[in-house]
């Protein structure tokens, strides 16, 4: 799937669930809180996959985490008007450049 796709969709369902009908609005500092808790969850999800948390494997739900904390963050760029698809892209840039000079380090 594209980034500009999981962006997009990620405005339409934010700017449905956000209407004043449904929950109402948000701010930025309840959605950081929101993608704390989620990234606690995922992390106790890769424990557990993992083996390290004494927890049954069942209760690892990394397909749904990961999505979970994507959407928050992509919804968290799209409330900070981030174009991040050439965000992404720079980042990349960056790191391919990162990769070169490591490369010619040898």
């Amino acid at each position: 799937m594209e980034l500009e796709k999981i962006v997009n969709d990620t405005r339409d369902i934010a700017n449905r669930i956000f209407s004043p009908e449904i929950l109402g609005p948000w701010d930025p500092s309840s959605l950081m809180a929101d993608i704390v808790g989620e990234t606690g969850t995922l992390a106790q999800s890769i424990l557990t996959q993992e083996g390290i948390a004494a927890a049954p494997p069942e209760t690892a739900h990394l397909t749904r985490d990961i999505p979970r904390l994507l959407f928050m963050l992509v919804n968290l760029s799209n409330h900070y008007n981030i174009d991040l698809p050439r965000s992404w892209d720079d980042l990349m840039q960056e790191g391919h450049a990162n990769i070169a000079r490591l490369e010619n380090k040898e």
